[in-house]
Parts: structure tokens; sequence; C-alpha cells
């Protein structure tokens, strides 16, 4: 007999996270950035795509870690198919879900095949989201958003101009409409945002396990 057994992860979802602190601090982004593109560097590295990359897929859990989840798309080949039903947000085909409209790649959706660069924008979405407060892809109807991805132009300037100018650079050229001129590989993505982070204690996880807790600990208060 075959079975299957995962990891049980103690924590916060990055959605669950920005429901709570729509804008992190600037170091939690860098480090949340920085884990999630070495995670994913090491998947495109076998050849893997993730596709679905979006703040629920991402976790930290109770001890700092920051959990890349959920490849079970990875490796649909498929053509896409739009469903305007009862999810309009996700994008699906026969028996298997192909992601989130609002986090995905221009060229995902007009049905051309994810690549790694299509992974590098959706990651440059969730940066733009921890450093505005808001997803600025999310139209008010299905159409609106596919729109807006396909035709919204991110520049260096809607970006706050307190943040590292590294910093806005890369998240623009991660939301480049042509994958072409996005990073060349996530690797380099992460490569920049070390840079940025040069001055930071190399190992950041206690500082992520003191502030999810914090996080939890004022969401607990507030249910109670």
């Amino acid at each position: 007999k075959l079975s299957l057994s995962m990891e049980f992860v103690h924590g916060l979802t990055l959605r669950q996270i920005l429901d709570k602190v729509k804008q992190p601090p600037l170091w939690v982004v860098l480090n949340i950035l920085h884990e999630i593109l070495c995670a994913l560097g090491e998947a495109h590295r076998k050849g893997i795509v993730h596709r679905d990359i979006k703040p629920a897929n991402i976790m930290v859990d109770n001890d700092g870690r920051i959990h890349l989840l959920d490849f079970g798309i990875a490796h649909t080949e498929s053509p896409l198919k739009f469903n305007k039903g009862e999810d309009a947000e996700r994008v699906t085909q026969t028996g298997a879900i192909l992601g989130t409209v609002t986090y995905m790649s221009p060229e995902q959706t007009v049905g051309e095949e994810a690549t790694p660069a299509s992974d590098l924008f959706a990651v440059g979405i969730i940066a733009s989201e921890m450093l505005m407060g808001q997803n600025i892809f999310r139209g008010t109807n299905f159409s609106d958003t596919l729109q807006r991805i396909q035709k919204l132009r991110v520049t260096e300037k809607a970006f706050d101009k307190e943040l590292p100018r590294r910093l806005k650079k890369l998240i623009a050229n991660m939301l480049n409409k042509d994958p072409r001129k996005r990073p060349l590989t996530v690797f380099d993505a992460a490569e920049q945002i070390s840079l940025v982070m040069r001055n930071y204690p190399r190992d950041m996880v206690p500082y992520m396990a003191m502030w999810i807790y914090a996080i939890k600990d004022s969401i607990k208060q507030k249910t109670d």
C-alpha cells in the first residue's frame, strides 16, 4: 500500500498576516521575498514552475521559518479555461485548479504556458501588495482584474520614495509585462534582495518568530 504524508505547519499564511497587517515592516517584507525566491529557485532548477504563487500559499511557521506551499498544479500542462461561475477568481481545467487570477502573469491570462518568469511576476504582485497595502491588480470584477494584469504598468514611482531604490527597481522589473524583461532567474532577484538586506543579521528566523508570535497574539486577543 502507498501512503502520502505531509508536514503540518503551525503558523500563519501570508494571507492571514496581510489581513491583519496590510503593510508589514520592510525587514519582514524583504525576508519573506528572499526566502520565497530561494525556494522557487530550487523548484525552477528542477524544471518545476509553481503557477499558483499567492499569499495563501506562503506560510510563516511559529519558529519564524517561511514555507512555500501547494505545488499541486505545478506539472499540469493542459490549456487554461476561465471559470466565470461560482469562483470567478480561479482559473481551472477539468479536475484541477490552475491558479488565482489576481496573482497571475499576463501571459497566463491569455492561455500561454507558464514559465519561471510567470512565477516571478506573481512574486512581484505579492511584493507590491506588501509594500502598498493592497493588490493594485485586483479589479471590481473578473474582467477588470484581467485588464489590470494585462495593461496596468507599475514603475518605481508607484512606491514610497523612502523605499530602497534597488528594491523598487527590482519589483518594477518583476512586474514587466514582457517575460523576457523580467529578471533572468529567481536567484538573480534573490541576490538583489540580499544586497538590500546586506546590513541585516544573517539569520532572520529568530526575529520572524518573535514578530509572528506578536501577530498571532493580537489576532487571538481580537477573537477573545
